[in-house]
């Protein structure tokens, strides 16, 4: 079984596995701008998305809704 990374934030992700904004936002089914507001602390994700995002990256909930994401 391979183990996933873990992240402490959204940004962290995106910078270490070279993916964009756009990619991450069509992949979590948001849209670009969206995301934009959620790592720059402007909105807080949902439940269901918080839980989409640590599925999709090792984000944890956590750390989104806590803030540490943005």
């Amino acid at each position: 079984m391979v183990k996933r990374r873990s992240y402490s934030s959204l940004r962290a992700y995106l910078v270490d596995t070279d993916t964009n904004q756009e990619q991450l936002a069509t992949r979590l089914g948001i849209s670009q701008p969206f995301l934009s507001m959620l790592l720059s602390g402007q909105r807080k994700p949902s439940v269901d998305l918080a839980l989409r995002i640590e599925a999709e990256t090792g984000v944890s909930v956590r750390a989104q809704v806590e803030g540490s994401a943005a």
